[in-house]
Protein backbone atom coordinates (compact mmCIF):
# COMPACT_ATOMS: atom_id res chain seq x y z
CA UNK A 1 0.00 0.00 0.00
CA UNK A 2 1.31 3.91 -0.66
CA UNK A 3 1.63 6.21 2.11
CA UNK A 4 -0.34 8.99 1.70
CA UNK A 5 0.60 12.55 2.95
CA UNK A 6 -1.39 15.23 3.21
CA UNK A 7 0.26 17.95 1.29
CA UNK A 8 -0.26 21.78 2.79
CA UNK A 9 -1.85 24.44 0.08
CA UNK A 10 -0.63 27.59 0.80
CA UNK A 11 2.89 26.53 2.38
CA UNK A 12 5.32 29.14 1.56
CA UNK A 13 8.44 28.06 -0.71
CA UNK A 14 12.19 28.45 0.07
CA UNK A 15 14.49 29.43 -2.59
CA UNK A 16 17.54 27.20 -2.38
CA UNK A 17 19.06 28.69 -5.62
CA UNK A 18 19.00 30.11 -8.61
CA UNK A 19 20.54 29.33 -12.42
CA UNK A 20 20.12 30.47 -16.16
CA UNK A 21 20.13 26.93 -17.47
CA UNK A 22 17.00 24.57 -17.12
CA UNK A 23 19.42 21.41 -17.20
CA UNK A 24 21.81 22.61 -14.15
CA UNK A 25 18.25 23.72 -12.02
CA UNK A 26 17.06 20.05 -13.08
CA UNK A 27 19.83 18.57 -12.11
CA UNK A 28 20.12 20.64 -8.49
CA UNK A 29 16.22 19.57 -7.97
CA UNK A 30 17.01 15.83 -7.90
CA UNK A 31 19.96 16.02 -5.94
CA UNK A 32 17.98 17.58 -3.25
CA UNK A 33 14.59 15.39 -3.33
CA UNK A 34 17.48 12.25 -3.56
CA UNK A 35 19.08 12.78 -0.20
CA UNK A 36 15.81 14.36 1.20
CA UNK A 37 12.56 12.94 0.89
CA UNK A 38 10.55 15.02 3.37
CA UNK A 39 10.61 17.96 0.82
CA UNK A 40 8.81 19.00 -2.14
CA UNK A 41 10.78 20.22 -4.78
CA UNK A 42 10.20 22.18 -7.87
CA UNK A 43 11.93 24.61 -10.56
CA UNK A 44 9.77 27.53 -11.42
CA UNK A 45 10.71 29.90 -14.59
CA UNK A 46 11.04 33.34 -13.32
CA UNK A 47 11.25 36.08 -16.07
CA UNK A 48 14.73 36.68 -17.77
CA UNK A 49 15.18 33.48 -18.74
CA UNK A 50 16.28 32.62 -14.75
CA UNK A 51 15.23 29.29 -12.94
CA UNK A 52 14.66 29.04 -9.32
CA UNK A 53 15.01 25.87 -7.45
CA UNK A 54 12.52 26.20 -4.17
CA UNK A 55 11.78 23.40 -1.53
CA UNK A 56 8.63 23.31 1.26
CA UNK A 57 8.04 20.76 3.49
CA UNK A 58 5.50 17.61 2.88
CA UNK A 59 3.94 18.42 6.09
CA UNK A 60 3.74 20.84 8.92
CA UNK A 61 3.24 20.42 12.60
CA UNK A 62 0.39 21.22 13.67
CA UNK A 63 0.30 23.32 17.06
CA UNK A 64 -1.81 21.85 19.52
CA UNK A 65 -5.07 23.19 21.00
CA UNK A 66 -4.73 24.77 24.39
CA UNK A 67 -8.08 23.77 26.55
CA UNK A 68 -9.79 26.13 28.56
CA UNK A 69 -9.63 24.00 32.39
CA UNK A 70 -13.31 23.68 32.49
CA UNK A 71 -15.62 24.37 35.88
CA UNK A 72 -17.95 22.33 36.81
CA UNK A 73 -21.82 23.64 37.83
CA UNK A 74 -21.04 22.90 41.51
CA UNK A 75 -17.75 24.80 41.33
CA UNK A 76 -18.96 28.12 39.97
CA UNK A 77 -22.26 27.82 42.64
CA UNK A 78 -19.80 27.10 45.56
CA UNK A 79 -17.83 30.59 44.08
CA UNK A 80 -21.08 32.83 44.03
CA UNK A 81 -21.89 31.62 47.28
CA UNK A 82 -18.09 32.37 48.89
CA UNK A 83 -18.65 35.88 47.20
CA UNK A 84 -22.04 36.70 48.73
CA UNK A 85 -20.59 34.98 52.59
CA UNK A 86 -17.79 37.78 51.89
CA UNK A 87 -19.74 40.54 51.16
CA UNK A 88 -22.22 39.79 53.50
CA UNK A 89 -19.87 39.72 56.43
CA UNK A 90 -18.30 43.19 55.16
CA UNK A 91 -21.67 44.74 55.00
CA UNK A 92 -22.85 43.48 58.83
CA UNK A 93 -19.25 45.14 60.19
Amino acid sequence: MQQETKLMIGQPWKIVNSFSVYEEADKKRSDIQEKNANVQVKVKRMSGGVYTVRIRPLETPVPPKKKKPSSSKDQRRDQRRKNKESKARKSSR
